[in-house]
Formats: structure tokens, sequence, C-alpha cells
């Protein structure tokens, strides 16, 4: 797999290692990554390391027992406590 430098002033959130399948999550009508980042983000602004923090395991637990499929979200950041996402 190609590897890229990420400039200093990007964050690259991403569902899924480029090896894995990201699962959809038909019962709450999203991806399952796409499900938990929306209600991570749901109150307001949030630190992406903490949406990271909070949908990394929801997603790969439920990734896990219920579709039994590998999904491990992942987060390239160069100050995660710097980035914000805001609804």
């Amino acid at each position: 797999m190609e590897s890229f430098a990420i400039p200093l002033k990007v964050a690259v959130l991403s569902a899924s290692l480029g090896n894995q399948i990201s699962s959809t999550y038909e019962e709450k009508g999203h991806g399952l990554f796409t499900y938990f980042m929306l209600k991570g983000i749901k109150d307001g602004m949030i630190e992406i390391g903490e949406l990271f923090d909070y949908l990394k395991p929801h997603v790969e637990g439920i990734a896990r027992k219920t579709y039994n499929n590998e999904q491990t979200p992942q987060l390239i950041a160069p100050d995660k406590q710097k980035v914000f996402l805001k609804k």
C-alpha cells in the first residue's frame, strides 16, 4: 500500500483500515462509522481525538459482534486536542 504525507493542518479520519470492509448499519440508516460519528458530534463541538476515542470501540465492537467483521477506524492528526469538529 502506498503511503502519503499528511500536511500539518490536515486531519484524516477514516472508517477502517485500507484492507477492511466498512460495515453498513442498516437498522440506523447509515454506515456504522458514520452513525457513531454523527452521534458523537450531535451536541455541538468536540475535539477530534475525543470523538475518535468514543467511536472507535463502538464501531469495532458492533462490526465484530453483529457482522463478524473487523473494522478498525483510523485517525491521523498532528494534534488531536487542537482539531475540532462542529455540528
